[in-house]
């Protein structure tokens, strides 16, 4: 049920501290704040998402990031892990496995 699928959820973010990380994309876009960097040197992985809000643009996250795997997916949007679990699954497990 949905209220399971919430709860899990929330328990996920609870138990990891990623709560505040998950909503960084929207701290970083009220264009109040400067954004921090990332290394050059460290890996990003990109999953792009064919119906979320706002989709990536890889020539600028090139110029910005070291990208190491850039996957355009067959289905999903702003909410993958509900959408398209399996696919975020098996891409994020790509590029674990591609990591020097």
């Amino acid at each position: 049920p949905a209220v399971d699928a919430i709860l899990d959820t929330v328990t996920l973010y609870w138990a990891t501290r990623s709560a505040g990380s998950s909503m960084f994309i929207y701290h970083a876009n009220d264009g109040s704040r400067a954004q921090p960097t990332l290394s050059p040197k460290t890996p990003v992985g990109v999953a792009v998402l064919p119906y979320d809000i706002v989709r990536p643009i890889r020539s600028l996250a090139e110029d910005r990031f070291a990208i190491a795997r850039w996957t355009e997916l067959p289905g999903g949007g702003h909410f993958p892990g509900f959408e398209v679990p399996d696919l975020i699954a098996a891409d994020l497990a790509c590029f674990i496995e591609e990591l020097p």
